[in-house]
C-alpha cells in the first residue's frame, strides 16, 4: 500500500513554502485543496470512516475553500471564505474530540484537522496563529505515532503466536495423515471425524493471519504518512524560528 499521488511531505512543504514566498493566494489555496483531496484518498485506501469528512463542518470547510479558489474572487472575498473555512474546521474539532477514548486513527484525523486550521491561518496572514496550530498538529501526530507503534507491537506478537500455532497444526496433520489413511480403509466416517477439528482450526488460524497482515500494512501506511507530516512541519517550525532570530 503506497501513498496516492503527492506525498504529505511534498504537499505540506510546498504549501508553507508558497506562503512564505508571498505567492498568489490562488496557487497557495490550490495546494491546500490538493492536500485535502489527497487525505480523502488516503482515508478511503485505509478504509477509515469518512462520514465526518463527507458531511458536516469539514465538508462545509472544503466547500468554502473551493469557492475561495474561483478565479473571479476578489482578495476580500477570498479572505472571508477562508475565514469561514477555518471556523468550520474549528467546529469539527468538537466532533473529533467527542470520543473519550481515542485510537491512532482519531489522533491522525485530529492531526490533519489541526493542520487544515494552521493552513487557513497562514492564508489569512496570521503566522503566529498558524504556528500555534502547527504545534498542536504535531502533538496529535506524535500521539498517533505512539499508539501506532504499540499497535504494531501487538500485531507482531499475535502474528508470531499464530504462525507457531499454524506450524504445530500442520505437523499434527502431517503426522496423522498415515494413521488416518489406514483408519479410513476400515472406518471412513470415523477417520474423517478424527481429522476434521484440526483442519477447521488450521483454516481459522490462516484466516486470522491474513486479517492481521492486512491490518499491519494499513497501520504501517499511516505511520509513513505521519512521519512525512512530522518531518515537514518540524522543518517549517525551524525555518520560522530561524527567520524570527534574524529579524
Amino acid at each position: 500500500m503506497e501513498p496516492i499521488g503527492l506525498t504529505a511531505f511534498a504537499i505540506t512543504t510546498r504549501f508553507f513554502g508558497m506562503v512564505n514566498s508571498n505567492r498568489n493566494i490562488n496557487e497557495v489555496l490550490s495546494q491546500m485543496i490538493i492536500f485535502y483531496e489527497e487525505q480523502e484518498k488516503v482515508l478511503e485506501t485505509i478504509k477509515m470512516d469518512l462520514e465526518t469528512m463527507k458531511k458536516g463542518p469539514i465538508f462545509s470547510a472544503k466547500t468554502y475553500l473551493l469557492d475561495a479558489s474561483k478565479s473571479y474572487r476578489t482578495v476580500n472575498e477570498q479572505q472571508e471564505l477562508v475565514w469561514s473555512a477555518k471556523d468550520k474546521f474549528i467546529d469539527a474539532l468538537g466532533i473529533l474530540q467527542a470520543k473519550s477514548h481515542k485510537n491512532y486513527e482519531d489522533h491522525y484525523f485530529l492531526c490533519i484537522n489541526h493542520l487544515y486550521i494552521s493552513m487557513c491561518w497562514d492564508l489569512l496572514h496570521k503566522t503566529d496563529d498558524s504556528t500555534d496550530w502547527i504545534i498542536s498538529s504535531l502533538k496529535e501526530c506524535n500521539a498517533a505515532t505512539l499508539l501506532i507503534e504499540q499497535e504494531i507491537g501487538s500485531i507482531n506478537r499475535e502474528q508470531q503466536k499464530l504462525k507457531q500455532k499454524l506450524n504445530v497444526l500442520k505437523e499434527k496433520i502431517t503426522k496423522g495423515a498415515t494413521s488416518t489413511a489406514v483408519l479410513f480403509l476400515a472406518f471412513a466416517p470415523l477417520a474423517l471425524a478424527k481429522d476434521y477439528p484440526k483442519y477447521k482450526e488450521k483454516i481459522r488460524v490462516e484466516t486470522r493471519l491474513k486479517i492481521i497482515e492486512e491490518k499491519l500494512v494499513k497501520v504501517q501506511f499511516i505511520r509513513k504518512i505521519l512521519k512525512e507530516i512530522i518531518e515537514s512541519l518540524t522543518q517549517v517550525l525551524e525555518a520560522r524560528e530561524d527567520h524570527m532570530s534574524h529579524t
